[in-house]
């Protein structure tokens, strides 16, 4: 129907554009008419300069720049204490409730990051300076864009030692030079950035879930083994020690040089020394944390966890090696002279190929950098009650990297033990790491220039290394999985271990992904099904794996009929177990025959009693195309093995693409809206009454809260009750307070004034205040039961070719009008009305939805 001319009235000076009949005008004023041409350029011209358009368009034009400030400041966590309003989460404290706190912190982390950053540095392989080049930027960059108000972000063991087998496995042969390994550890950092934010930008924030806890922890534990391995040779003043491949191979050489006498003795003295203070001081701190002794909770206890031992303990190595001469006296080594000011920018010197090279080392270590850093902000944040953005974190530790690469800053990541004591501080903004960032800077202006560092023994060094790596090694996780009993998990630790400590940690990293991947493939892929009917409590497919046992009575149906199996699918249901659902499926049916007497195959199964074989997806997660390929083949192959396959669906989306799927189009099949109709059409079918000459009827006893209009966890029906054995020849269904009386079927077409529902979704939408009886309308047979040859749908389904689901019908004619609760609709009225129409095929199947 094309649409009216459209007129221009003319009353009281004010033109108006309506919508109108031809020759239909106001009686007061004239009327003049327009083609639609016309009509269309005064209404462009015209609803802009309308007041209400007009004042619109000022308020947007107005917060259209409050808009973008409030985006372009969401990047920027820090200032949200300078411009609250910008924010949609405000902040916990303002400026000046921080600052004391995050000067403390920020002070505190610094003293504690200058040695560890320097020690970090010569486990890379790099350049001591550049251990406080990569604690220079990055803690500034995260310290205003980061989520989290306590992490600190800086150099780490865990990434300092895959950047050094990264470039050690690019370089074998140690070929290069050390301002080529430089530039090559200045292009890792930025991939490792831009891999890193491009994360962020793609909201990949989950992927730290994909990793599991023992994985994760059995992988940081080798991790620790390889670091400790390595530092062997500073340890114990033994050269070229960490030469040696495998931790193992480097222990072994180890102790055999030392045997030998080709250790330094001085070396390991100092080195023990170091590591009994730190060590005990570190334990000391864990114990005052834990607040058992009441003087542990006050301001001594703090000030004690605070305590820098670690600076106390190198300061006063440097002091002795200078006074004492132990460089030359005792022959250990020391970290020699370091360059002094701010590192300037520049670029990585590599070539495209090169950097090509390191893509994979890259994605490896902005994983684990990643995942490190979420262990940690999470706990902090829940301890806090903060706001956590994954994606956010993302961001800010890839442009942390990014940036810091510029400034000749290695791959960074957070540190535990540093946001540890940024937390025990006091920090309560990211302003601590800005100033930490300013400490680094002060350390590299005034502090190198002096000479400070030029007596650290690096046997002090190796020590502060250690003693940090007790923060990486759980030893609680192995007992707490063993006390569980949790044998699966155990093993993933134990694998993940080994297989990091022989072959490194760069190939652990994939080690954990592909066993937290393969476990989580072997979870989802696992069917959870629960059988029953009859009498049959539970049945054990060993044929398919599953020994599927029974849930609680209340939770099945009672008396189901003796040829009836119901299969009820627990879990997901997707293309990674289809194909256990088909074996499931067909155990059950060949377990029926073998139980009439039949051969399992299928021969003779006309002779026994047919089998209703009943799919309850109403508690179905997800379905994928896969899934619905599997259903078809099921219905094929049992409808020629003496077999009525029918499918219960209380999920619209579910059922909705079953049956755009031409399931059911076989003839004999149905989908139920609820368990109570297909177990009740079994009934009828299977008994030989046809439905009209069926003489059985049930009796359902649900609770529901008659108060409530939230659908229930059982499909939104709210039922909880049982079948029982049928008890008169009258075909009735009490339910709660709504009673459902049932009218036997006939050809006579449904009453356009009568609600098309059934006795199962009764239960859903009729249920109420007080007591309701409804009559269910005669019901005429379906074109396909004509076509087939049989019986007529029975009371409940409300014609096999009508799919009624909480509100919703499906179509299937051409012809027929669907009437439901809210009014009449025929097939060419349902539309914009009801806000979603589906039509894929010949059929004109239309889905309504209730708006």
């Amino acid at each position: 129907m094309s649409s009216p001319p459209y007129h221009r009235h003319h009353h009281d000076d004010a033109a108006i554009l309506t919508s109108s009949p031809v020759g239909h005008h106001s009686t007061t004023g004239t009327t003049q008419d327009f083609d639609d041409g016309d009509h269309l350029l005064l209404s462009n011209i015209v609803a802009p300069l309308r007041p209400k358009r007009v004042v619109r368009n000022i308020k947007e034009a107005i917060s259209a720049p409050r808009k973008v400030a409030s985006l372009v400041l969401g990047y920027f966590p820090l200032l949200s204490m300078a411009f609250p309003s910008f924010y949609k989460y405000p902040p916990q404290h303002t400026f000046v409730e921080a600052l004391k706190g995050d000067l403390i912190a920020g002070i505190t982390v610094g003293v504690m990051m200058v040695p560890q950053g320097l020690a970090y540095a010569l486990l890379a392989g790099l350049p001591p300076i550049y251990g406080l080049y990569a604690g220079l930027l990055p803690p500034f960059i995260y310290g205003i864009m980061g989520s989290s108000s306590q992490l600190s972000v800086g150099p780490v063991a865990v990434v300092s030692i895959l950047v050094a087998e990264g470039l050690n496995g690019i370089d074998p042969d140690n070929f290069w030079t050390m301002d080529q390994r430089i530039g090559y550890a200045m292009g890792l950092s930025m991939i490792v950035g831009a891999i890193t934010f491009l994360f962020g930008v793609l909201k990949l924030g989950f992927i730290e879930t994909v990793l599991s806890h023992p994985v994760t922890s059995g992988y940081l534990t080798a991790v620790a083994f390889i670091i400790a391995a390595s530092q062997l040779g500073s340890l114990f003043g033994i050269a070229g020690l960490a030469a040696h491949g495998s931790p193992y191979t480097t222990f072994y050489h180890a102790f055999e040089k030392a045997h030998e006498g080709q250790g330094n003795l001085g070396s390991t003295i100092m080195a023990v020394i170091a590591i009994t203070i730190m060590m005990s001081m570190k334990l000391f701190k864990i114990w005052i944390g834990k607040g058992k002794k009441p003087w542990t909770k006050s301001t001594v206890g703090r000030v004690l966890r605070l305590f820098p031992d670690m600076l106390i303990v190198i300061l006063f190595s440097i002091i002795i090696t200078w006074k004492a001469d132990l460089n030359n006296t005792h022959n250990i080594a020391i970290l020699g002279a370091i360059p002094s000011g701010l590192p300037i920018p520049a670029f990585p010197e590599t070539s495209i190929t090169g950097l090509a090279s390191m893509i994979s080392l890259g994605a490896s270590i902005a994983l684990v950098g990643f995942v490190e850093s979420m262990s940690v902000a999470k706990a902090m944040a829940s301890r806090h009650g903060t706001r956590l953005d994954p994606n956010q974190e993302l961001v800010s530790l890839g442009l942390a990297n990014v940036i810091g690469s510029i400034f000749l800053a290695f791959a960074t990541s957070a540190s535990p033990p540093r946001s540890a004591v940024n937390e025990l501080a006091g920090a309560k903004s990211g302003f601590a790491s800005v100033i930490t960032s300013f400490f680094v800077g002060l350390a590299l202006v005034l502090f190198a220039p002096l000479g400070i560092f030029f007596y650290l023994p690096k046997p002090v060094m190796a020590s502060v290394i250690v003693v940090a790596l007790y923060d990486l090694v759980d030893f609680e996780e192995p007992r707490f999985l063993w006390r569980i009993s949790h044998r699966v998990d155990l093993i993933q630790l134990s694998v993940t271990f080994l297989l990091t400590t022989i072959l490194g940690a760069g190939p652990g990293v994939l080690i954990i992904v592909v066993i937290s991947v393969a476990f989580i493939l072997k979870q989802s892929s696992t069917l959870q099904t629960d059988v029953y009917g009859g009498n049959v409590e539970y049945v054990d497919l060993s044929a398919s794996g599953n020994m599927l046992s029974a849930p609680p009575s209340e939770a099945r149906p009672a008396n189901v009929p003796e040829n009836v199996r119901v299969v009820t699918v627990l879990s997901a249901l997707f293309f990674a177990n289809a194909a256990a659902l088909r074996d499931v499926m067909v155990d059950v049916q060949r377990q029926y025959l073998v139980d009439c007497g039949a051969p399992a195959d299928g021969r003779n199964a006309d002779q026994h009693p047919r089998l209703g074989l009943i799919l309850d997806l109403s508690k179905l997660i997800t379905i994928d195309s896969t899934a619905i390929h599997v259903l078809k083949e099921l219905e094929g192959y049992l409808m020629v093995r003496h077999t009525d396959f029918h499918i219960v669906c209380c999920h619209g989306k579910t059922a909705g693409m079953i049956s755009r799927s031409q399931w059911g189009h076989k003839g004999v099949s149905r989908m139920f809206p609820t368990l109570v109709d297909a177990v009740n059409y079994c009934r009828e079918q299977l008994s030989g009454g046809g439905g009209a000459s069926s003489s059985s009827s049930s009796t359902i006893t649900t609770t529901t809260s008659p108060s409530s209009s939230q659908p229930s966890s059982d499909g939104g029906r709210g039922m909880t009750g049982r079948f029982t054995a049928p008890t008169s020849s009258s075909s009735s269904s009490t339910i709660n307070t709504t009673t459902f009386t049932s009218a036997p079927t006939m050809t006579t077409p449904p009453s356009s004034s009568t609600s098309l529902y059934g006795v199962g979704v009764g239960v859903g939408v009729g249920v109420g205040k007080g007591t309701t009886t409804t009559t269910a309308p005669p019901l005429g047979p379906h074109p396909d039961e004509e076509e087939y040859g049989l019986p007529a749908s029975p009371v409940g389904e409300a014609r096999a070719n009508h799919f009624l689901y909480g509100g919703a019908a499906h179509d299937d004619d051409d012809d027929e009008h669907v009437t439901r609760a809210s009014g009449e609709f025929d097939d060419e009225d349902l539309g914009p009305r009801d806000g979603h129409e589906h039509d894929d095929d010949d059929d004109e199947n239309v889905i309504l939805r209730r708006v």
